[in-house]
């Protein structure tokens, strides 16, 4: 099974993005962060982004189902476009750190982080759940390193984990 992670980065580069979707068919899932799905002013800030990414990029993968988990009032959050060869059991999405629309006046950094996640099977019909994630933004100079809240958002995914069966992948 190949699982591509992306940070679709709102779809900034426009059709290059679109281009490397058309281009890598072979890709069992993808899993996406920063994504659009018909974004109003709300959300979409930048003239560079692209509002209706989630459709854009289902437009050029018509061989997948495209499953949205949005973290910012249903128009921004995490993607996964998943072969429809693949049996999908159940999807869904989980906060690990603030809640849905926690966004206050543009701070990304004040964003709510969610885990996207579907469970399917493996080849060899064993159950696997695929998750996918946007960890907290590194914004106002706070850097890379741990913090708190990095901590805490870590200990909840563990959390999920361990509350699931069969094999699991990370991505993000």
């Amino acid at each position: 099974m190949k699982i591509l992670t992306l940070n679709a980065w709102g779809g900034r580069t426009g059709q290059q993005l679109l281009d490397f979707f058309a281009h890598h068919q072979e890709i069992d899932v993808f899993l996406l962060q920063e994504v659009y799905l018909r974004a109003t002013e709300k959300t979409c800030w930048d003239e560079r982004d692209l509002p209706n990414l989630f459709d854009d990029i289902a437009s050029v993968l018509p061989e997948y189902v495209g499953l949205f988990a949005p973290s910012v009032v249903h128009e921004w959050g995490l993607a996964a476009f998943v072969k429809n060869t693949l049996p999908i059991h159940e999807t869904g999405d989980i906060f690990v750190h603030k809640t849905m629309d926690s966004l206050i006046d543009g701070d990304g950094s004040s964003i709510g982080r969610n885990l996207q996640f579907i469970k399917t099977q493996n080849e060899a019909g064993e159950p696997l759940t695929i998750l996918n994630f946007h960890g907290i933004w590194a914004g106002h100079g706070v850097g890379k390193g741990d913090t708190e809240d990095r901590l805490k958002q870590s200990k909840n995914i563990i959390s999920f984990i361990k509350t699931l069966s069969g094999n699991v992948v990370l991505g993000g």
